[in-house]
């Protein structure tokens, strides 16, 4: 059987690849970064050339396509001083505090015992 990658159409994916890309783009405008410099600085740390266009895409919440490759994310990571796991909590998770720098925040309910 020859290896697929199979399709990241469930509720859980795109949750997760919309959060990348909503953090992503949170990460580098409160650096004051554009496009082209995150691009400019990823290309720099990976050796490699990376466009605008391609930060573009990685920013795009509306299609489960554009997924940041592993080895992109962990230079994300490194350039905006971040732990990989930062870019995979949600916008309503972050605003609703569920989960706070990627740990589980306690609720303040009363236990009768």
């Amino acid at each position: 059987m020859a290896d697929r990658h199979l399709p990241y159409d469930n509720e859980i994916c795109t949750k997760l690849i919309n959060a990348t890309a909503y953090n992503l783009k949170k990460f580098r405008l409160e650096r004051g970064w554009t496009q082209m410099r995150l691009a400019d600085r990823v290309s720099k740390f990976l050796g490699q050339r990376y466009s605008y266009q391609q930060i573009q895409k990685y920013e795009a919440t509306n299609q489960n396509q554009n997924k940041i490759p592993g080895i992109v994310l962990y230079a994300f990571a490194k350039l905006f001083h971040k732990p990989v796991d930062a870019f995979f909590i949600s916008k309503d998770e972050f605003e609703s505090n569920i989960i706070f720098s990627g740990e589980l925040k306690p609720t303040e309910e009363k236990v009768d015992g």
